[in-house]
């Protein structure tokens, strides 16, 4: 007889035990309360690490005990496709290889794809498994199955039915390695030494020039407009006028905005709706246009704003060319150090590029509404208590 424990002789014939037997199944048709949670699904993009560990331990006490109690319950288990991020693991896998998605072509690509999702899947339920995870695996769900997409398709529709789905171009965080809008949430934000180009935009009809302040001067083609605080004194005759885009002579307007902070760079900021959140949201509020002047692709785009030593060039020796044409022309006023966040995609560390870019939204201020109503009526309860504040 051995002297210590062995789990992973002991363990694995039990849960076998507790499978054969069917332990953990459901009956639909029970005439039991029924009690239920379905798994947050871990994504397959890796393996369960100890987060997962403690979150299914304490999911799987709650189902136990409830089904001990008499209800009949169902612990639902899947996993997660996670899109983008699990194209982007397989591709460093790829990469250690010498090799990339487009040396593959598509359809193979698709297929190793779904070889790594197939595998992770595996070795994440077998390590629920090893954890004891009182699961009804006859159940067990992925979010591409058949099942899952026909109801991502319904609930689509329907809510595109209700007016709650809207199709319009707004600022997203914008990938130009991954290809994709990436949310909030998978945009992380590192500091990096960088520096604030002062420009001088000559006025238009009347010597002198404002000077305006950045920290992308490669945007500048797609300029709308300058502002300035309307409390800022020493721009308050300008404001109303006109200046002038140095390199294309586009005419733009001097326009008084609170969001200028008086005390950055020169209290003059150029606005470009369609490559800054910020910018829009001022663009929105004067009904400027957005003219957009870089691609998907983190390139130049090819059109009457930009200057046409620039078209096509990649956004970062678009920015080098600009500031040596700025200083060939001497409107490049001063450059100093500015230590800034700049936008990290979280899945491949690639530089966002903020763009002006058609998307799907949901609104979800009534969807909230009705969310709130049920946390108040009881209906649903949060624990501790205090989240529901």
């Amino acid at each position: 007889m051995a002297t210590t424990y062995e789990a992973r002789e002991i363990e694995t014939d039990i849960y076998k035990f507790w499978e054969n037997n069917e332990c953990f199944k459901a009956d639909a048709k029970s005439k039991k309360e029924p009690y239920s949670i379905v798994i947050p699904p871990p994504n397959v993009t890796g393996v369960l690490h100890m987060g997962h560990a403690l979150d299914a331990t304490l999911q799987d006490i709650l189902t136990r005990y409830h089904r001990m109690r008499g209800y009949e319950a169902l612990w639902l288990p899947g996993c997660d496709h996670a899109g983008i991020a699990t194209q982007n693991v397989v591709e460093k896998q790829l990469a250690k290889e010498g090799k990339t998605r487009h040396d593959l072509g598509r359809e193979e690509f698709v297929k190793i794809t779904w070889d790594w999702a197939n595998d992770h899947k595996g070795k994440i339920l077998n390590q629920f498994k090893k954890l004891g995870a009182s699961f009804d695996l006859s159940r067990a769900r992925f979010t591409l199955d058949e099942g899952c997409s026909r109801a991502v398709k319904k609930v689509f529709v329907d809510l595109y039915n209700k007016g709650l789905i809207y199709k319009g171009s707004y600022i997203v965080n914008w990938c130009p390695r991954c290809q994709s809008a990436i949310s909030d949430i998978e945009t992380q934000y590192e500091n990096e030494d960088g520096k604030l180009w002062e420009i001088s935009y000559p006025l238009k009809d009347e010597m002198g020039a404002i000077v305006i302040a950045t920290t992308r001067p490669e945007t500048m083609f797609g300029d709308v407009a300058v502002a300035v605080n309307p409390n800022d004194y020493k721009y308050k005759d300008l404001i109303g006028k006109k200046c002038v885009i140095p390199l294309t002579g586009r005419e733009i307007p001097i326009i008084a905005d609170e969001y200028v902070d008086k005390s950055f760079g020169t209290g003059a900021l150029k606005i470009t709706p369609a490559h800054d959140p910020n910018d829009f949201e001022v663009g929105r509020r004067h009904n400027l246009k957005s003219i957009k002047v870089i691609d998907e692709q983190g390139r130049m785009i090819a059109c009457a704003e930009v200057h046409p030593e620039l078209h096509g060039r990649d956004r970062y020796d678009a920015r080098e060319r600009t500031i040596r044409m700025l200083k060939d022309h001497q409107v490049l006023v001063r450059i100093t150090d500015h230590p800034h966040a700049v936008g990290k995609c979280q899945r491949c560390n690639t530089t966002i590029e903020p763009l002006l870019s058609e998307q799907w939204f949901v609104k979800m201020e009534p969807l909230a509404k009705a969310a709130i109503e049920k946390v108040k009526d009881g209906s649903i309860k949060f624990v501790p208590s205090r989240w529901e504040k």
